[in-house]
């Protein structure tokens, strides 16, 4: 169980966020589905591609944690489908792979990843501030707002703490 300090209200209005669990290992899909429950979410899995897209679909969660590796439709086709919904839910990958990226089309799609093994709280935090994120990118492809542009002066550090230079 979630000790309590992780325990979270993460509720909109009133109502539980709602996520859809994509991963083909039953004892891991267990495992996470526990995690997120006892940590305050409603939580729907599925332990396959197609299976996620039908919850996906029925749900309309406000989060998809996709595990890439799955039998039949693996997660990159599950993103595939997810580009393509009006209103895209973020999409936080589950991988065993340390260094994965999205083919360019679906990386406005991934909002945060896991890599396995995973820390608990790593997890709960990754799903919270992916829920936090709203999509830049609708499947229209255009933005909901413009480019904003942010100066930020920043010093560089040498390994040190000498500072090589301002900017």
């Amino acid at each position: 169980r979630v000790q309590p300090r992780h325990r979270a209200n993460y509720r909109h209005r009133g109502v539980a966020m709602r996520i859809v669990i994509a991963e083909d290992s039953a004892l891991l899909r267990a495992g996470i589905e526990r995690i997120l429950t006892d940590a305050g979410y409603d939580v729907d899995s599925a332990g396959d591609g197609e299976a996620a897209l039908e919850r996906i679909e029925d749900r309309k969660p406000d989060l998809v944690v996709l595990d890439l590796m799955m039998p039949g439709l693996d997660g990159w086709g599950v993103l595939e489908h997810v580009r393509t919904m009006e209103a895209p839910p973020p999409v936080v990958l589950v991988s065993g792979m340390h260094e994965v990226l999205p083919p360019g089309h679906l990386n406005p799609y991934v909002t945060g990843y896991v890599c396995k093994p995973f820390d608990i709280s790593h997890l709960i935090k990754t799903c919270a501030g992916a829920i936090a994120t709203q999509a830049l990118v609708p499947a229209s492809g255009e933005r909901r707002e413009a480019r904003k542009t942010f100066l930020v002066e920043t010093t560089l550090l040498s390994e040190t703490g000498i500072p090589l230079g301002k900017g």
